[in-house]
């Protein structure tokens, strides 16, 4: 079935399921004293929401462990968790068109519901493997938003602002430990911040990225050159050999240790790319989503992002 007729079969779904019978329907916790529900639909805001909420809220992630957030699409079951929650954290942008017309239907109302690109500052796709703020796709139409806002850790503290925001007002009893931990969390936030720029800054090396490539907010927020193989939301495998022979060459003047490539792909041009150069293939964590592994070992945010920058401090030798 076509991606678009599905959406259109869900959305009428969720209209029928989402229609109070009675027209009294009342939040979960309201009625039954249990605990706050917030429902998120990638990993990082589903962990911003955690650490933030603590023991005051059961937070749920709709993408299942493993699974890319490009392609997800929400079941009748995710339907049915949306609409018991009290906060709801979106992400936006094209692959979360399907959350648009849904909260619109969502009873009772009203909902506490935050959308992460609303919260921050918003960059364009850059054009093809070059770090140039064109804006036109190697395709040459116009190009879209970049969705992955959360790998910028600046725009991460402006999303747990707004998360804070929601939960005190689903739940103002609890607004002075969500305010609390949301200062604890930003301090955190903060010190992960000072490691990543005093490493990009003293390295002045680029970064080499042999797949799509989800860091753009990353890159910008520490003015880090950077080649990639595809934009961020290309659905491309297979990079021209144009762009195999310039990852190749920068990778071999800056004395590079190893060549990354993203979670969850096949990093088939990174291997292929690690084999001219003689250098290892590093992951970084675009926090997305986690493994099935990750998830059991309970994986946080921060304890990805240390994990990129351990492997930045490898790549480059500092």
């Amino acid at each position: 079935m076509r991606r678009g007729l599905k959406q259109n079969c869900l959305l009428l779904c969720a209209c029928l399921l989402l229609t109070p019978l009675g027209g009294c329907a009342t939040h979960k916790n309201e009625a039954q004293g249990d605990k706050l529900q917030v429902v998120a639909s990638v990993f990082a805001a589903y962990d911003f929401a955690r650490q933030i909420a603590g023991d005051r809220a059961e937070v749920t992630l709709l993408l299942p462990p493993g699974t890319d957030s490009h392609y997800y699409e929400p079941t009748l079951a995710d339907l049915t968790r949306i609409n018991a929650a009290d906060v709801l954290i979106f992400n936006g942008g094209e692959d979360e068109a399907w959350a648009t017309g849904l909260t619109d239907q969502l009873s009772p109302a009203p909902r506490q519901v935050v959308t992460m690109m609303q919260e921050v500052p918003l960059l364009h796709e850059p054009h093809a493997h070059t770090q140039e703020d064109g804006h036109k796709d190697h395709h040459g139409h116009e190009d879209s938003l970049d969705p992955h806002v959360w790998t910028s850790i600046a725009n991460a503290k402006l999303i747990c602002q707004a998360i804070c925001k929601a939960l005190c007002a689903a739940d103002p009893a609890g607004a002075a430990e969500y305010e609390a931990a949301l200062t604890r969390y930003l301090a955190a936030l903060d010190a992960m911040d000072a490691q990543f720029s005093k490493l990009i800054q003293e390295s002045g090396r680029t970064l080499v990225f042999a797949d799509r490539f989800a860091f753009r907010y990353f890159a910008q927020a520490y003015d880090l050159p950077y080649l990639a193989a595809f934009d961020g939301c290309s659905g491309e495998t297979e990079p021209t050999l144009e762009t195999v022979v310039e990852l190749t060459q920068a990778v071999k003047q800056q004395a590079l240790t190893a060549v990354f490539t993203a979670d969850f792909s096949t990093q088939a041009a990174a291997n292929a790319i690690a084999r001219q150069t003689d250098v290892q293939v590093l992951r970084l964590q675009s926090c997305h989503n986690v493994t099935r592994e990750d998830a059991a070992a309970g994986v946080t945010y921060l304890s990805l992002m240390q994990r990129n920058y351990e492997c930045l401090k490898e790549a480059w030798g500092a």
